[in-house]
């Protein structure tokens, strides 16, 4: 099966290097994940839209998640309830493995993105409207049809890693090894602190 999620956005598509030069660590992530999670109405606020999605979609509980139903040959998306043209957004996304299909892609598209093809295909990427991450393959899709699309994050994995992960070592670059040992004097939770330090 082919499904995909998209989150709304604004009719300009830039490029992520002009937004964030660089793609290791944007300013104000470590703000934004450090920050507690946004309350359950903020979070219907921002979810699924039921009237912004494929017709085989199904949004429930107000938005918070969604369900696709069996079609064959069919790949199918939702946008999310807002669009955004700046800021930085962060969401989590679970999405069980037995539930993927052949080209489970997450990703942000414009409004003029489609929902929906009659084949299975990564739909997110797949045209000037949206950006896609291909989340089994580990591939990245804008303007592309597949082939020769990169590998992100570079190598090969079968899971890609969690967003969580990717901050620590963020965090950690960005110490550098001599700095390391400050950790414990960062203004963080004690969980985080021994997270970043693999304890």
């Amino acid at each position: 099966m082919g499904q995909t999620a998209l989150a709304g956005g604004s009719s300009s598509t830039p490029t992520p290097q002009a937004l964030y030069p660089d793609l290791s660590c944007p300013e104000g992530l470590e703000e934004l994940l450090s920050a507690p999670p946004p309350d359950l109405g903020a979070q219907r606020r921002h979810g699924w839209n039921p009237k912004d999605c494929s017709e085989n979609i199904e949004v429930k509980e107000g938005g918070l998640y969604f369900e696709r139903r069996p079609v064959a040959q069919s790949t199918d998306g939702a946008r999310g309830k807002r669009g955004y043209s700046r800021g930085l957004h962060a969401w989590e996304i679970s999405w069980p493995l037995e539930q993927r299909g052949t080209h489970a892609v997450v990703g942000v598209a414009t409004a003029l993105a489609p929902l929906q093809t009659d084949h299975y295909a990564a739909l997110l990427g797949s045209n000037s409207e949206s950006w896609g991450w291909d989340i089994g393959r580990g591939k990245l899709y804008h303007q592309s049809k597949g082939p020769g699309a990169p590998q992100y994050p570079a190598g090969t994995q079968a899971e890609p890693h969690s967003l969580l992960h990717l901050s620590r070592l963020c965090v950690r670059h960005n110490l550098g090894d001599t700095r390391l040992g400050q950790v414990s004097a960062l203004p963080l939770p004690p969980a985080m602190k021994r997270y970043l330090l693999y304890q």
